[in-house]
Formats: C-alpha cells, structure tokens, sequence
C-alpha cells in the first residue's frame, strides 16, 4: 500500500441528479409535514406558513445546486486547488466529504481567508457524479480518502 494519493483533477459541471434528489427530498419532507399536521388535528396558520418555509428550504438547496459554480478541482499530490470556470489562477481549498453516496459526492471546500475577497463565501459545496468522468472517479475518491487520513493522522499523537 502507498503513502500517496494520485493526482487528479475533476471538471465540475451541473448535476440534474442532485436537483432531482433535492426535488424528492422536498415533496418527502413536505408529505411528512403534510401527514404530522393531519394526525395531531393541528391546520391553524403555523401550518402553511411552516409547509411553506420547508418547501422554500428544499427549493433553495435544489437552485444552489444546479447554480453551483462551474470550474475544476485539482489535486496535486499534496494540495486541493479550485479554478472558476473563465478565470485564470488556482485557489487553495480545503475538501471535506460532506455526503458519499458511491457513485454521487458532496463536498464542502472550505476557502483561506487570504484566498477571497471579503464579499466572497468562505465555503463551496461541490456536487460531483461518477458518470460526469467515470475513468477518473476512482483516483478522486483515493486522494479525498487519503486527504482525510492524513489529516486525522496528523491529529493523532505518535504513541
């Protein structure tokens, strides 16, 4: 076994799975709502306004992910850079496994200070899918394992 990741990079484009997954996670969470309201007898005012702020919460997760950035993320061994679509220059990101559902990731990447400017976010999530580079999903999911190992390791005091 090795000691290193491979290098890999990973052009981001939009993901029409997470939006349709977002889309039926809404309409679940909504029939929920919709049932717990039926069988405690309770339709009084707080009852729309409280369907209405779950739909617009599973509305925006959608928008956010289809409108998420176009770019492409690169790991050269050692770090994770991030470069927008249209822009010259990398940045320094931080990955973090928000959800793997093996063939579907979700990744938080966290942005330096001293990479962005004050009226930019400070996180990035990231929604990639095997079937957007199929050849290439192996190494990337080695090198966030390993990322992650390596961190923890680096957590950890030597004994």
């Amino acid at each position: 076994m090795t000691d290193n990741a491979p290098a890999v990079q990973w052009q981001i484009k939009h993901s029409l799975v997470w939006v349709l997954f977002l889309s039926a996670f809404a309409i679940v969470l909504i029939a929920a709502y919709a049932y717990i309201s039926e069988a405690t007898g309770q339709f009084g005012l707080h009852f729309y306004v409280g369907g209405l702020l779950v739909f617009a919460l599973c509305a925006a997760l959608a928008h956010l992910a289809w409108v998420q950035p176009l770019g492409r993320l690169r790991f050269d061994g050692l770090e994770w850079w991030w470069q927008l679509a249209g822009q010259d220059g990398e940045t320094l990101v931080q990955p973090e496994l928000a959800l793997d559902l093996q063939s579907h990731l979700l990744l938080r990447c966290a942005l330096p200070r001293s990479a962005r400017p004050a009226s930019k976010p400070a996180v990035r999530w990231i929604c990639i899918a095997h079937s957007q580079a199929p050849v290439a999903w192996a190494p990337l999911r080695r090198a966030l394992y390993w990322r992650a190992k390596a961190h923890q390791n680096l957590l950890q005091p030597n004994p």
